[in-house]
């Protein structure tokens, strides 16, 4: 007897038995049919269990301009998945939360006052480190002004880098061409080289 086929509730691409997410759109999927339910006592509390979607890493921060003269500007930080770019909002309470626990891990590790405040730098790895232990889609209905892009939804990205002068900063551009629409930012950390060659584990040729 043949299987049923299964297909993404959300984009409508077929499904393997195993999927645990959509290849095409990176919509969580339930388990497939006629799979037994995990009893507590073969999965222990204890027991560490994997993200269904592994976070490849990411994008440190991207900067989005908009409204008049582009005075609004919005900081993301993008998380690189096999199946979608992820960006998430860096709100100015975040970072003071991640600044604190930077500088508190610096003290309990025995380090002095210049070791603390240099421990303060490191916060966003901090936010990484929630992120990234925390499952996709959770991140994506917890965090008002999260959205995603699927791969399949991206025609190339490009990397452009200003370099300024002695009246404007250099300025790295990150420009993504969808089927639909075109999304500007500016990187404002990370480097661009490391940058390019995380989005090419995913994307390929299609980013310059």
């Amino acid at each position: 007897m043949n299987e049923t086929p299964r297909f993404c509730a959300h984009c409508g691409a077929p499904l393997s038995r195993e999927a645990r997410f959509c290849g095409q759109c990176g919509q969580s999927v339930g388990a497939p049919a006629g799979a037994p339910a995990s009893s507590p006592i073969s999965s222990p509390a204890t027991e560490p269990v994997a993200p269904a979607e592994p976070v490849l890493g990411f994008v440190p921060t991207v900067q989005r301009r908009s409204g008049f003269m582009g005075l609004k500007a919005e900081a993301f930080t993008i998380m690189v998945t096999p199946a979608r770019l992820v960006f998430v909002p860096i709100g100015s309470e975040e970072m003071k939360q991640a600044v604190a626990e930077a500088r508190e891990r610096a003290k309990q590790a025995g380090k002095g006052f210049f070791g603390q405040w240099g421990a303060q730098l490191g916060w966003l790895g901090i936010l990484h480190e929630r992120l990234a232990t925390t499952p996709v889609d959770a991140t994506l209905a917890s965090r008002p002004g999260s959205f995603f892009i699927p791969l399949f939804a991206i025609k190339r990205i490009k990397i452009d880098v200003d370099v300024g002068d002695e009246d404007s900063p250099t300025t790295t551009h990150l420009v993504i061409d969808t089927q639909a629409d075109k999304h500007s930012y500016e990187l404002t950390s990370g480097n661009s080289r490391e940058v390019k060659a995380l989005l090419r584990q995913v994307l390929g040729d299609n980013v310059k």
